[in-house]
């Protein structure tokens, strides 16, 4: 079930899987040799924490590749409504980091002031893509649903 709108599917969820590792990447660090077992217990649990729904994307990701199932779709759909909520969350963290940075720049401070366009565009991209795998998995299964039976 599926076919190229499966495949394209898959795509989305993807890159909504390597978005949410990005804060790892960030904490982790890029640079050859720096692993996780040099981190702080409490840094090693918030890097696990952001990973895990990394690789549940990465995960349907991969279901969609081969093909979705019942209960391929029902997940996707779940978290793609999980992700939108996270998406909003993201973008209202945002914003108000761009209230308090301007409320602390007329008190002479907000120099990180440009920080809280950090999560409102990774709540964008995150939502948009949200938006977009649950409008093709909604079209996904009206064309599967529209095939004959064998």
């Amino acid at each position: 079930m599926g076919g190229a709108l499966g495949i394209l599917l898959g795509l989305l969820q993807l890159l909504m899987g390597l978005i949410l590792l990005s804060p790892v990447a960030s904490l982790v660090g890029f640079a050859p040799g720096r692993t996780t077992a040099s981190l702080s217990p409490p840094a090693a649990l918030m890097v696990l924490a952001f990973t895990a729904p990394a690789l549940w994307m990465l995960a349907l990701a991969i279901f969609s590749f081969r093909g979705l199932t019942p209960w391929a779709a029902w997940a996707l759909r779940w978290t793609n409504i999980a992700a939108l909520v996270g998406a909003v969350v993201l973008g209202l963290g945002g914003v108000l980091a761009l209230q308090a940075a301007a409320r602390s720049a007329e008190r002479g401070g907000g120099l990180l002031g440009a920080f809280g366009l950090i999560p409102i565009t990774l709540g964008i991209a995150l939502g948009g893509l949200a938006l977009a795998s649950l409008w093709l998995l909604r079209a996904v299964r009206r064309t599967s649903s529209a095939r004959p039976r064998r």
